[in-house]
Formats: structure tokens, C-alpha cells, sequence
């Protein structure tokens, strides 16, 4: 086996270990210390992250939807489009250029 395979099976075997732990500290942790920096409201949502273990979503996966049923397509960007309908009545929409999901 070449040196470089090796250092690249260690590299990762070393990385997947690394993420183990990670994850079931993160899991696990029940530990909560309150900052004195952060107000009240801000206080009160970490609480509510920490209650809905919202980081076992948000933490490796990005924004990734846990419960799409929540969630709504968003539209931006795009132009107007004209159109007329059977009945000789004009209409005008907005035909989005893009779209995101948000929860």
C-alpha cells in the first residue's frame, strides 16, 4: 500500500472517530450555562433550541428540513408576466426567478 493511502485511510478513519464523539457529546449534553452577555430573548430561544434538539438537524447537515410539513417555498427575484384569460379579463403575476425553502 502506498504511503499516501495510508495517510488518506488514517486521515479519515482519524476524522470519522472525531465525528462520533462530536455527535454523541452534542446528543448527550444536557449541560446548560446561562451568559450574562446575551438578553433575555435571546436566552429564551437558546432554551428553546436546546429543548427541541434543534442542533441535531442544523449542526453537520446545514439547513436541512427535519419536518417539511413545516415548511413554506419562498419565491425571489423574477419578473411580471401579462397574461388574459377565455374571458377577455387581464391579469398581471409574479413569476419568481428562484425559490428557497423556509421553516
Amino acid at each position: 500500500m502506498k504511503k499516501t493511502t495510508k495517510v488518506n485511510t488514517l486521515t479519515f478513519a482519524s476524522l470519522i472517530v472525531i465525528f462520533i464523539i462530536y455527535n454523541s457529546f452534542i446528543y448527550n449534553s444536557d449541560s446548560y450555562i446561562p451568559s450574562t452577555a446575551m438578553t433575555k430573548k435571546a436566552v429564551k430561544g437558546e432554551i428553546l433550541w436546546q429543548n427541541n434538539n434543534c442542533w441535531s438537524c442544523h449542526q453537520v447537515y446545514g439547513w436541512e428540513l427535519c419536518y417539511p410539513d413545516e415548511s413554506v417555498e419562498v419565491g425571489f427575484g423574477g419578473k411580471v408576466e401579462h397574461y388574459e384569460l377565455e374571458e377577455g379579463e387581464y391579469r398581471v403575476r409574479w413569476v419568481p426567478a428562484n425559490h428557497v425553502v423556509a421553516v
